[in-house]
């Protein structure tokens, strides 16, 4: 009698694993005898599987630094629903509601509330629900930006070389010879985009 209590507690693996993925593995039609093979996977937080960073209860200090007054403004109402798809990062603050992220082929959600500022990557494609009312400051960012109110040198960097080569290649049509002009083009674009990792 006892064994038929230690096999039938061993056949229910969420009940002796929690919040584990476990599953008793029984071939169909077959007899149970015995204790049953399970294996279990601890499953990762969505937000670590997608690579979505997140804080939470963000302090004045950070929001600060963040420049998050500055960012813009978006709002819907409650019960809604729809499917987002990320073409760049996008960092929001959360100023009122809740948002329940449920990403693309996912079964699992991810839940952020008022205070909490959150870092979607791009390419990630998810259904935001709404339950209530809703209201964030959000701002897109490029893959290494630096802080709110400093210029990455990389960016500034790169405006200078298009403003450069834009001359160049205006001067190209004012030039006797095109095929130089041209020529020099290449080679200045070739050197300088080397010279700044580009």
């Amino acid at each position: 009698m006892a064994a038929a209590a230690a096999a039938a507690a061993i056949c229910t693996p969420r009940s002796a694993l929690g919040s584990l993925d476990g599953r008793a593995v029984v071939a169909p039609g077959a007899r149970r005898v015995g204790p049953v093979a399970v294996f279990a996977r601890v499953l990762k937080p969505v937000e670590e599987r997608f690579k979505i960073q997140h804080e939470k209860n963000v302090p004045a200090e950070r929001l600060k630094e963040l420049g998050v007054e500055r960012w813009s403004k978006w709002e819907c109402g409650p019960n809604v629903t729809y499917r987002h798809a990320w073409q760049v990062d996008e960092q929001i603050y959360i100023s009122k509601g809740s948002v329940m992220v449920t990403p693309e082929d996912c079964d699992d959600s991810a839940y952020f509330y008022q205070g909490d500022v959150v870092r979607f990557p791009k390419w990630l494609v998810a259904d935001l629900t709404f339950d209530e009312d809703y209201e964030q400051c959000y701002r897109f960012l490029a893959y290494g930006s630096v802080r709110s109110g400093e210029v990455a040198p990389t960016i500034l960097m790169s405006g200078l070389l298009n403003r450069l080569l834009m001359l160049i290649y205006l001067h190209s049509f004012t030039a006797t010879d095109r095929k130089v002009s041209v020529l020099l083009h290449t080679v200045f674009c070739f050197n300088f985009k080397s010279l700044l990792g580009v």
